[in-house]
């Protein structure tokens, strides 16, 4: 089953709004635990300024970008 979404032994690679919505959860935790002051409208702004752009024929797809956890936990101190 979805074989060839495998990486090596033990990941696959999947994409989607299913992949990305814990992974972004993920991020904003980290925004909170570095500044707990953020409204969610400031970590919105955050988020997509601080995304990554993508290129290639789905780029208008892919919403803001990729999202740059780093810098965003960076920003939001």
């Amino acid at each position: 089953q979805l074989r060839n979404a495998r990486v090596g032994n033990d990941y696959m690679s999947l994409s989607g709004t299913s992949m990305a919505t814990p992974v972004c959860a993920g991020i904003v935790a980290l925004m909170l635990e570095a500044n707990d002051k953020l409204t969610p409208d400031e970590v919105k702004k955050l988020l997509m300024k601080n995304a990554k752009s993508l290129s290639g024929p789905s780029k208008n797809d892919q919403g803001s970008g990729l999202a740059d956890a780093r810098e965003s936990v960076i920003k939001a101190l």
